[in-house]
Formats: C-alpha cells, structure tokens, sequence
C-alpha cells in the first residue's frame, strides 16, 4: 500500500498526448487521399531529463516505427514529430516507453494511445425545413440538421467534424452553426422574418463544411408569403343552350350565374354570392368545377338585377365584386344570310364525296343590335333527299356580326337534288328557312401509276437510289379526273409541293432537308374540283452517312462463261464472255446493301491489250449481290492461249436497316479478275504445230524403228519365196493329176486314145520328176522347214537337224517349239480339239488334224507317227477319234499330221511374243511403225492441205492403235481367226478369183468319189478348176511386177512411212511455210 501510495505522483505526473495525427487538415485520425502522415505526440516521464525519439513508437499491426525527431519544449515535456508517405489506414497505437528499455522490441508501455487513421471521403448533409410553409405575415422558424460522413452516408459514427454551416433566405444569410473536429451531427432552430407585399416564394437554403474542406450540396425548402386577397373575374349568365347575353321577353326564366375565383395557393376556403336583389340570399355556390362557381337562380325580364360575390382565402385575405345581371331583351329570330360549298355551280352547290356546307347566320336583339346569337348551333339542314335526313352542324362560330356555321357532309352517290336550312337563336327564337339547289359527285379522281421515289444526287441530278440530307426527291405520278395535284414532304421538312403536270403526267419535287437517320412517309395526292382526293402514300428511308476509312464489306466469287473460246469463231466474229460476280458480306450483321455498283475500266490490268472490243457491267442496280461482267473480244486472229484481265468494281453501300440506315460515303474496291482460254491452234502456229508432231512420228518411225523396217524387208523376201513354193506346188499337184486322168482317157477310148494315153505317158514322167525332185530333196531339206520358220508353223517333227546353229535358231525363233513354243502348241491343239471348225476337223495326238473330205497329197509330212490309240480329247460329235481309222476312211496315211493352225501366231503380236516368233514380233512391231507413219500422213494430207481438223487424224491413230496393236490380243480368242478365214473366201470371191469361184461351185458336187465315170467326168471338172486358178495366180505374179519388187524392197507400195518421207520431202524442197 505504502508503495502504491509512494507511486502515485510520479504515474500521475507522466504525460502521452497526441497533438496531431492526420493530414494536412489537422483534424486527428482523418487523411485526405494521397497526402502523406503526419503526427506530432507531446511526452514527459518524471525523472527523465530526456525524451528522445526511440521512446516514443508508433504501432501499426505487429511493426513498429520511431519518430523522426523530438524538441524540448521546457519543464520537462518533450515534442516529437513522425511524417511518413502513403500511410496505411485502420488503427494505430502511439507508445512511450523510458530510457531504460527504449532498445528493447519488446519493452513495456509507460503510456500508450490508441488512434484510427481513415479517409473523410464524404461531404456532409444539411437538412433544412420551414414552419409553416405558408405565412401572411412573414414569420415562420427554420429547422436545420447537419450530417458528416466518413465513408457511407448516413453513417455518422466517424468524420472528421463539421467546421461551419450557413443559412440563407434567398441570398441573405439568416443563420450560422460551427463544430468541433469529429463532431458529425449538429443540430438548430433559426427565427425568420421575411416581408412581402403581395405573394412571394421565398427559397431557404442551407451549405455545410467539414474539416477536410469537403462542401456539401446546396439543400433548399420554398417559403411562401401569401397577403394578397382572392382574384374574382367576371361573371357568366348561362341557359340550357350555353352563355346568353338576353333574354326573352315574358316571365322569369331559370339561369345559371358563374363566377371565375382564383387565388395565389388554391386555397380559397369560402365563397359566397348575395343574391337577396333576385329574391334569394347570401349562400355558398351550387357547384364548382376547377376555379368556376355556380348558383342557379331565376332573372325576370327587363328587371334591375345586383349581384355581390365575396371570396376568402386560408391566410384570411378577403375580397369582394359587385355585378350588374341585367340583360336586353331579344326575341327576334336570326336570317341565313348565305349557304355555299367550296364549289358552285351558279347557285348550285356542288358537293364533293367528303364536303363542307358553310352557313352565314345573322341575329340581333329587339333594339336592332347584336342579338343573343346561334352558339349553342341551332341551325339544322334538312338532307332527306340525300339520304341523310336532318342534321346539325357541327359548329358555329362568331365571325364580325354574324355566325358561320360548318356542316361536315358525306355522300356516298352521284345525285342532284335540295337541301333546306333552318335557324333558331339560343333563345330559341327561329327565323326563315333557305332552300339550295345540289349536285353531289363521288366519282373523283383514279391514279393510273406512280413510280418509286427516285433520289437525285446533286446539283446535275445524278441518279442515285439512297436518300440522305441534300438528296433531291423526285416522284413522277400519271392519274385522270383530277384539277389539282399536291405532294406531302413535312417528314423531309419540305412542305406541300404542287406537281407540274402535263396532261395526264405530273412530277413533284423536294429537297430533303433534315438529318438522317430516319423513316417517313410522302403522301401524293390528286383533287378533283369537289375536293375528291385520290392519294399514294410511299414509304422514304433517309440515311445517315458514315465515313469508313478503308470499306471491306463484301467478299467475291467469279463465275464466267463460256469456258473455252474458239479461236476459228473469234477471227470472223466478234465473241462475249459473261462472268457473274457473287458478292457476299463479310459480316451478316453490318446488314450491308449495296447502292451502286460501277465498273472502273481506266484500271484494269491483264494481258488483253487490243483485245477487248468493249468492257460492260450489267445487273448492278440497287440492292444486286450478283453483277455480270460482259466481256467483248475483237473480231481478230488470237496467238495466245489466253487473255489475263482483272479489273476494280467500286461499290457503295449501306449498312444498317430502317431508322438506322448509313450509306458509307467512301466506295470499296473489290478486285475482279478473270482469264479467257481459247482452244484450237491459233491461225499462223497451226502448221508449225502439225510439223513439230509430223517430225515426231518420222523421229520414231525411221530412226527409232529404222532396224524394224529393215528386218520386215527381210521378213518380206521370206514370204515371197514360200508363197512361190506353195504356187508350183500346187501346180505340180495340178498336173499330175492331170496325167492320171489323161491316161484313163486314153486307156478307155484305145486305140483311138492311144494318143492322148502317150501324152499322158510323157507328162507323167516329165511331172512326177519334178514333183520328186520337190518334194524329196528340195522340200524337206529347205522349204518346210524355212516356210514353217517364216511363218511361225515350226515344230520337232520338221526335218531339219536341230544339232546345227540354224536348227537351233528355227527352235528357238520359230513358233512352234522350243522355249515358251511347247506352250503355243499344246494350246493349239487344245483350241483346235474343243473349238476346231465346229466338228470338220479330226485333231491327232500331236496337234495336227485335217478337213474331212480334203483332199490330201500322197506324199504326206513326214515323221509324226500316231501312237496307237492316239486320241486327243475333246473331238467334236461326228468326227471319229481314233486318227487311224480316220486314215483308213480317207486313204490317207498318218492322215492326222496335217497342221491346223488354230492360233494366227505370225499375225498376232500377242503370240509372236508368247511363242517366241521373231518373224511374228517384227511383223507386230512393223505395223506399230505404219500406225505412226500413217498419222503423219494423215496429218500432212488431210489436215495441212485438205482442211480436216487434227482430231481427225488422232482418231484415226487411236482406232488403229486399238485395233492392230492393243486390240491384237484378241487374235488369241479362235473365234476371230475362223472369222479371218472366211472373211479371206470371202475376199477372194469378190476380187473374181475364177479359181476360187469354180472350186466353190464344183467342189460341192464333187465331193466324194462315186462311180468310175462320173469320177472321171468330175476329175476333168476338177482339173480344168485347179489349172485355171493356177494359171490365174501365176498370171497375177507376173502381172503385178511389184509382187517380186515388194518382196525386195524395190518400191513401197503400201508403206506410209516411205509415203511420209516424199510427203516431207516436197515440203522442204519447195519451201513450204504455214
């Protein structure tokens, strides 16, 4: 205790105060945004002689910073300041901490204060009243309420305080209030006294200050002063009709008095009117409607008549009005002085589907002057002979000493007919009737055509088809029965236009003179002289414009045709190209259109110089997404292949629709380019063309192929040497068949054919050693082996030893055997057995058959011995299987060793080179080289000197191709070689064979042998037959000298290649140019 009391005047003697801790303001605890901190802590701890600034912290959260400096300020006290920049806001504590521990973080507090930093964002609130609101003589008392905010308003919990507070009456002040900092509500009463004569509205306004210097808004309340008294106006006597100025003369007649009272607040609060001089008394009023109050009462005619109505507002202001009620009397009945319409025929009316009827109407009053009047429309108009019956006007209106009264009419036929017009005043008083002649017409004016708006763009008058401000409108209009045109442009701000009309033909004319954008309407309207209208509303969109640097609004696609162009038509005539621009948007919700599309020539570019008679662009109306570029080539010879040409459409548009429409004032580029293609040589390249392929065909066919050419002279020779053999031969057979048959004459007819048996004798002997020498050393030895060779027949029963080089050579090159040859001859024998001649061959085990009937040489083949039993499968129904009864049959030994060349080897490349037949292979490969040469000539005869077109002679080619060389595979199918075999009869027939011919016809009769006569008259047929074919072929051998020249290459009848050579020749020899 004794401690505690020891301590007591040194804890009260220690001191912590915060001076300053804000912004530049000085108010504690309150910053102002983006101002830097400032505080000033005024300490003393008794026993220290110095305070310094480690002693005194200021804490926010868990960090701590010292002051700046500290100042003796004397006695002990000691003053430090702090500033810091873009101090956090929320709560700090100041500490004071002694000497002793001023090093330690963690030292006790002597003392400690605890301050919020925050922003005054807010300007104070001044609330401001009056009682009352409305005062007579000025007085009234304002109440005042004035809030300050820190960070929401309303919250009044924390601010930096209002520092003042001024009110004013209208611009005076009445009233002041002053707080302290961190004072956010202040509260008062102010007396006011205002003077005024009259009606005044006094405005009581109240401002507010903090100590941030924020100032609040201007708060103000009216204060009405209020000493005039009530306005009475005039008066008003009323009827059952309206408003009366007389009366009629007799008894008292019911009446409705009305006064007008207004006052400065409508706050009138008594009314009354003195009536006791009309026999009633001082009373409120009956009604009232707005500022009009009304009392019913009853006026006697030609009576005096007083009438005092006094008035009273809520502030006590009081005023009176005395009126005189006394009225003239009238009892008198108005004159029609006039009925017409707008149009008269003389004294006709002449009244149109919708017309007005004017009627003149003229009271006065029993002292001549201006009566009680017919406002209240007492005037009737009696239409029965219209249909209408009888009507009221629809009005009547004062005009000077007289009424006009309006009768709206509607008539809905043509007719000719009276009305008559009657009038009564509002008194009732009615006056003489008028009867008017009519004529009413409904039929007006018909409308034949009206055009579209056209807009013309400036001042020459462009065409255009987007209306904006400046834009001049132009309607063009055809209608008949009309006398007056008249065109409604009040939506452009143009008025009413009249057309100029030439007959039937009108035009009408404005400018637009409002900015766009904007929808209206023009509405064209023709009269007819009743006033008949017959009208055309037409829709008008005006748009507003837009500047776009570079527009891109639309994307393009190009369509052209024709395709080709032939060059052969476009020397003689002039020919079109047509290309379809589709134009697409690049944005769907830009909503653009286009306007005008137009083609700018001077910029296109391309390879078409001189080419081009004319450039058009069709299809480019308003609103078109698809211009067509029509393209027109001069009539002239092309060289090129093709003509480049691109060229710019400028194309204005619009985007938006309706009110929101922009018409874009800079035009897009959209770049349009297209390439024409021409087909056909071009006319002076065509022969260079023809001779660059003519050189190709001879490069191929006599240097790449020359050696093939050269082999099938060789070839040739061959051929020419067997069909020699086969030739004397036959005639060899001829002959001794002859000798046979001239000794059995001679024999029969002994002794008188004694003679022709000797010739017979002699022939024998003379034939039968040629035939010997022939067919045992000569055919043997050279020509079956040779001929078999040639014509790719050989096989290993031909004699020929195939130990030496050239047996191995016929082997291996000759068709019929070795290498792939086995193959060719199994298959032969194959085709032959399952599809030989449709059953007329007998077919042996080694692939040789013979024609039942045929007659066979004694001396056949030799070797080829048939096996016993040698059958080959597949005979065909008829022919005996078994070769040696077939042999029996037909006298013929080993019958079934004569060939039957089903497959065409040599004539076939196919199998020539299946079965390694050279000879074959160089016959194939020579007609590929004639294909060539053809085409050549072909090219060289047909095409440059006779016209053709070049197709002609690549068909030519190609069918060929297919036919010899691709198609060559069908020579493999036997159908197509027995097909060749007859085709071959056939031949022979038709080139008059006589040999041929007569074996056709004999060969049938004499068939078979028969009896020993008929054989021998048949034998001398068949002889005379065979001598004269032999003869004839013979004949032809040595006839046609070119068979032995062909064979050795002495000419070329029938080689296009050699053909080609002269053909080239003569071109170069005289020079020929295209």
């Amino acid at each position: 205790m004794i401690a505690l009391i020891l301590s007591l005047p040194l804890a009260q003697a220690q001191l912590l105060n915060v001076v300053e801790f804000g912004g530049s303001d000085n108010v504690v605890g309150f910053i102002r945004d983006g101002e830097s901190l400032r505080a000033v802590v005024q300490a003393s701890i008794p026993g220290e002689d110095v305070i310094d600034d480690q002693q005194i912290r200021i804490v926010f959260g868990s960090t701590f910073q010292t002051m700046d400096s500290c100042a003796d300020k004397g006695g002990g006290l000691f003053e430090c300041t702090f500033t810091r920049s873009q101090p956090p806001l929320g709560d700090y504590t100041v500490k004071l901490v002694d000497d002793a521990n001023k090093l330690n973080q963690n030292a006790p507090s002597v003392l400690e204060k605890d301050v919020t930093l925050g922003q005054d964002g807010l300007p104070p609130a001044v609330f401001v009243s009056v009682t009352p609101t409305l005062s007579r003589d000025g007085r009234g008392t304002v109440s005042v309420r004035v809030e300050d905010y820190s960070t929401a308003v309303g919250d009044t919990n924390a601010c930096s305080g209002i520092k003042t507070a001024t009110i004013k009456a209208d611009s005076t002040t009445v009233g002041s209030l002053s707080g302290n900092p961190s004072e956010c509500i202040l509260t008062s009463t102010i007396d006011l006294q205002e003077t005024a004569t009259g009606f005044k509205d006094v405005q009581i306004c109240g401002t507010a200050e903090d100590f941030v210097g924020r100032t609040s808004p201007e708060k103000c309340t009216t204060f009405s002063i209020d000493n005039n008294p009530p306005v009475i106006g005039s008066l008003e006597i009323r009827n059952n009709i309206g408003t009366i100025t007389h009366l009629k003369s007799g008894s008292p007649q019911s009446v409705s008095v009305a006064v007008q009272v207004t006052g400065d607040n409508d706050d009138l609060v008594e009314i009354k009117a003195d009536l006791t001089s009309l026999g009633g008394s001082i009373r409120s009023p009956d009604s009232s409607s707005g500022n009009s109050f009304v009392w019913n009462t009853a006026l006697t005619p030609d009576a005096a008549c007083s009438i005092s109505v006094e008035a009273t507002d809520a502030l006590g202001n009081r005023a009176t009005k005395n009126f005189d009620c006394k009225l003239p009397l009238d009892d008198e009945g108005p004159a029609i002085n006039s009925v017409v319409s707008a149009v008269l025929d003389g004294e006709t009316l002449v009244l149109g589907k919708k017309a007005d009827i004017l009627i003149a109407v003229e009271d006065k009053d029993n002292a001549g002057s201006k009566g009680v009047g017919v406002a209240g429309g007492g005037v009737f108009v009696d239409t029965n002979q219209l249909g209408k019956g009888i009507v009221q006007v629809e009005e009547c209106k004062p005009s000077g000493a007289t009424f006009v009264c309006r009768l709206r009419f509607k008539n809905t036929r043509d007719v000719t007919t009276t009305i008559e017009v009657v009038a009564a005043d509002d008194l009732g008083n009615e006056g003489a009737s008028v009867t008017k002649n009519v004529r009413a017409k409904v039929q007006g004016p018909k409308i034949i055509q009206i055009s579209p708006i056209k807009v013309l763009l400036g001042e020459e008058g462009d065409t255009g088809v987007v209306a904006t401000q400046g834009s001049v409108l132009e309607i063009n209009a055809n209608a008949t029965g009309f006398t007056t045109t008249m065109a409604n442009f009040n939506g452009t701000d143009g008025g009413e236009v009249a057309g100029g009309c030439e007959g039937n033909a009108c035009l009408f004319q404005s400018t637009i003179q409002n900015t766009g954008p904007f929808e209206t309407e023009i509405t064209v309207s023709f009269f007819d002289e009743v006033g008949n209208e017959a009208k055309k509303i037409l829709p008008l969109t005006v748009a507003g414009t837009k500047d776009v640097e570079n527009p891109n609004f639309w994307g393009s696609e190009i369509s052209c045709t024709p395709e080709l162009i032939d060059r052969d038509t476009a020397s003689m005539i002039s020919q079109k190209r047509f290309c379809k621009v589709q134009l697409t948007p690049n944005n769907e919700g830009q909503k653009p259109s286009t306007v005008a599309i137009q083609l700018d020539k001077t910029q296109c570019t391309g390879t078409f110089e001189g080419a081009l008679a004319d450039l058009q662009l069709i299809n480019n109306v308003q609103g078109s997404t698809s211009p067509i570029m029509v393209y027109t080539l001069d009539a002239k010879d092309f060289e090129v292949d093709d003509l480049l040409i691109e060229c710019p459409l400028l194309i204005r548009s619009t985007v938006g629709t309706g009110n929101k429409t922009l018409l874009v004032n800079q035009p897009e580029s959209e770049m349009v380019n297209t390439t024409i293609l021409f087909y056909n040589q071009p006319f002076g390249t065509m022969f260079k063309n023809q001779q660059e392929e003519i050189d190709k065909e001879l490069e191929d066919a006599e240097d790449a192929m020359k050696w093939v050419g050269a082999l099938n002279k060789i070839v040739k020779i061959a051929e020419a040497i067997c069909k020699l053999y086969h030739m004397v031969s036959q005639l060899l057979v001829t002959l001794t068949t002859a000798t046979v048959v001239l000794k059995n004459i001679g024999e029969k007819t002994f002794p008188f054919g004694a003679g022709v048996k000797a010739a017979g004798d002699v022939m024998c002997g003379s034939v039968e050693t040629g035939r010997k020498t022939l067919e045992d050393k000569l055919y043997p030895k050279f020509f079956n082996p040779f001929c078999s060779f040639v014509n790719c027949q050989y096989t290993s029963t031909d004699a020929l030893d195939e130990d030496k080089f050239t047996g191995k050579l016929a082997k291996a090159t000759g068709g019929g055997s070795g290498g792939l040859g086995n193959i060719c001859t199994k298959v032969n024998a194959f085709l032959a057995a399952n599809t030989g001649a449709l059953g007329k061959f007998a077919l042996g085990a080694d692939g040789r058959s013979i024609s039942l009937g045929q007659e066979v040489g004694a001396a056949p083949a030799p070797g080829g011995k048939i096996p016993e039993g040698g059958i080959i499968k597949g005979s065909t129904k008829g022919v005996e299987k078994n070769c040696a009864k077939l042999s029996k049959d037909t006298g013929v030994a080993d019958a079934c060793s004569v060939p039957l060349n089903v497959i065409n080897v040599k004539d076939s490349l196919f199998w020539s080179s299946i079965c390694l037949c050279l000879p074959g292979v160089i016959k194939g490969l020579e007609r590929i080289r004639q294909i060539k040469c053809q085409y050549g000539v072909c090219i060289k005869k047909d095409v440059v000197q006779g016209g053709m077109p070049l197709t002609y002679c690549k068909d030519l080619k190609s069918y060929l191709t297919c036919t010899y060389v691709v198609g060559e595979i069908w020579n493999a199918i036997p159908f197509s070689a027995l097909m060749d075999r007859l085709t071959s009869a056939i031949t022979d027939v038709l080139t008059l064979n006589p040999g041929a011919i007569a074996a056709l016809g004999f060969g049938v009769v004499c068939a078979c042998p028969q009896t020993a006569e008929l054989w021998q008259a048949c034998a001398l047929v068949k002889i005379t037959s065979q001598l004269s074919e032999a003869a004839f072929q013979i004949k032809q051998m040595f006839a046609a000298e070119s068979f032995f020249k062909d064979a050795l290459g002495i000419t070329d009848q029938g080689d296009y290649c050699a053909e080609l050579e002269e053909l080239d020749e003569g071109t170069t020899s005289t020079g020929a140019s295209p």
